[in-house]
């Protein structure tokens, strides 16, 4: 198994007695808007039945929400998963509408979960 920096602070989050140590060292260990979000959707793959799905511990918000300011204009466009617009037939946009209810429900993007 690959342990990164993100899964160590989506199991931190998990772990009740951890949490303490997310406020000290996320903005550390979080560099990218993609580390960002990595860490929110690892930790909802965990299934912390205390919380529902796709909630997030307080203590991983707030983190969440002190770092966002953190990155440029540059690194959000970068890593924003919102398609582009543009011309597309009658089934690809039914396609496009389908993926994109499934991936509101299991996927944070910087917009989602700030």
């Amino acid at each position: 198994a690959v342990v990164s920096t993100q899964s160590t602070g989506a199991y931190a989050a998990f772990r009740k007695e951890c949490r303490k140590y997310i406020k000290k060292y996320y903005n550390e260990t979080v560099m990218l808007p993609s580390d960002w979000i990595d860490v929110a959707e690892l930790y909802t793959s965990l299934g912390d039945k205390n919380i529902g799905f796709s909630a997030l511990p307080v203590c991983l918000r707030k983190a969440m929400n002190k770092k966002f300011p953190s990155f440029d204009v540059y690194q959000i466009g970068k890593y924003n998963k919102k398609p582009k617009k543009g011309t597309k037939s009658k089934d690809e946009v039914e396609t496009d509408d389908e993926e994109a209810k499934l991936y509101e429900k299991h996927h944070f993007t910087l917009k989602t979960a700030y």
